[in-house]
């Protein structure tokens, strides 16, 4: 077996299984950032940045001619960045979401008004 057919088989096994055995205890996490593709989506997703990003250069180029696919598709995609739906191109969560999902940036973690809450000085009645 020459070099390169043997360079070529370690990329594909490498490429093929996740970078921790599955009784190591770690799940694979994408080395794309969550906030990055946050921000990409919100701010430039009808542009489709956030799918090129994440290694999706097909669906990126289509997003990108229709500008977000109307906006329908850009809101589709900022909705699956907020739910940690949104994965890369090999199938792995981004990276982050759970650390930021608890400072209230995803989901509902706790920014925002409170409901049924008094806001400014109370009053006996």
């Amino acid at each position: 077996m020459s070099t390169g057919k043997a360079d070529r088989a370690a990329r594909n096994l490498s490429a093929s299984h996740p970078p921790y055995p599955a009784s190591s205890g770690y799940a694979p996490v994408s080395d794309r950032s969550f906030v990055a593709t946050w921000l990409f989506s919100w701010l430039l997703g009808f542009l489709a940045v956030d799918r090129f990003y994440l290694g999706k250069a097909e669906t990126g180029t289509l997003k990108l001619i229709t500008l977000g696919g109307f906006g329908l598709w850009w809101l589709i995609d900022l909705i699956l960045v907020l739910t940690g739906s949104q994965r890369d191109r090999q199938g792995l969560p981004l990276s982050g979401f759970d650390a930021n999902k608890k400072n209230g940036l995803a989901g509902h973690g706790g920014g925002g008004p409170r409901v049924g809450r008094r806001v400014g000085p109370q009053r006996d009645l």
